[in-house]
């Protein structure tokens, strides 16, 4: 069982982790927008149950869970 130091250091090693969570934080601000934003954070742990990389998805549009 991987332990919260590292899942932070999987997620936080990429190069753009800063832009993605810059624009997550951006779209939790806007009332209706939060729901693209939990469904990347869905998308993510959709990743990690399947044993997939644990990098933070790329934001895609109208994007689901492959």
């Amino acid at each position: 069982m991987p332990t919260l130091e590292q899942v932070c250091k999987r997620l936080f090693a990429g190069p753009t982790w800063f832009v993605k969570c810059v624009i997550g934080a951006l779209l939790l601000a806007v009332p209706v927008a939060h729901f693209f934003a939990f469904g990347y954070f869905y998308a993510l742990i959709d990743r990690a149950r399947r044993g997939d990389s644990l990098e933070l998805p790329d934001w895609e549009t109208g994007a689901g869970c492959s």
